[in-house]
């Protein structure tokens, strides 16, 4: 779990491959969610 919280002020200009984009789409959507609230269908 997170403990702390933090604010990003700059960002890199690096491009990020469209492959990594959606690994961590797939990821994020297969993340538990608080309260067992449901992913829609």
């Amino acid at each position: 779990a997170m403990n702390t919280q933090r604010a990003v002020r700059r960002l890199r200009p690096d491009p990020v491959d469209d492959a990594l984009i959606l690994r961590l789409i797939e990821l994020a959507l297969k993340a538990p969610s608080g309260s067992n609230a449901q992913n829609w269908e």
